[in-house]
């Protein structure tokens, strides 16, 4: 028969039977195939979720970074403004004084040049005495005034002097 004696004490199945005992093997195998598929799934949904978690957080940062950024910006616009109008008002005060100064000069030339002798002897005294005033005048009504260039920094405060002490160093450095 089939092969002789090699096969005599093996069991013949009908194929049908093979067929359907290897079919419920590989369905009873696909469940866990499926269960797989369904914590992938949910995994993948919790990742997707932290995602959009991760992305909505890094959006909220950047934004609060913006306001931050407009503030110190704000900030610094306040400050240049107080500064410029300091001194554009120190400019004004001088551009006065020039033209007054200027003024006073070009009179007394004419003074010198046209007027008589003896008129000019006789306002020297007081010619003398506003030449004296304008010379005696302090300028450090414009110095003391003096505008720093520097702008007060929100990211690097300022620092003077400090001593920064940490107790047990020792101790937290091992640990």
């Amino acid at each position: 028969m089939l092969g002789g004696d090699k096969h005599k004490d093996h069991k013949f199945l009908k194929l049908t039977e093979v067929y359907e005992k290897h079919t419920d093997v590989i369905k009873k195998e696909s469940q866990g195939l499926k269960k797989r598929l369904k914590e992938l799934t949910k995994h993948m949904n919790d990742v997707q979720r932290t995602i959009e978690k991760v992305t909505k957080a890094k959006e909220d940062k950047c934004k609060e970074i913006e306001n931050f950024v407009e503030n110190i910006q704000a900030k610094l616009n306040t400050q240049l403004k107080n500064k410029l109008l300091t001194l554009l008002s120190q400019r004004g005060s001088m551009q006065d004084e020039i033209e007054q100064l200027e003024e006073f000069h070009t009179k007394l030339n004419e003074q010198l040049t046209k007027m008589p002798k003896s008129v000019l002897i006789k306002k020297s005294g007081d010619l003398i005495r506003q030449l004296k005033e304008i010379h005696s005048k302090e300028p450090h009504k414009f110095v003391d005034n003096e505008v720093s260039t520097d702008f007060t920094s929100e990211l690097v405060p300022q620092y003077e002097q400090s001593i920064f002490v940490i107790n047990n160093f020792n101790r937290i450095r091992q640990s």
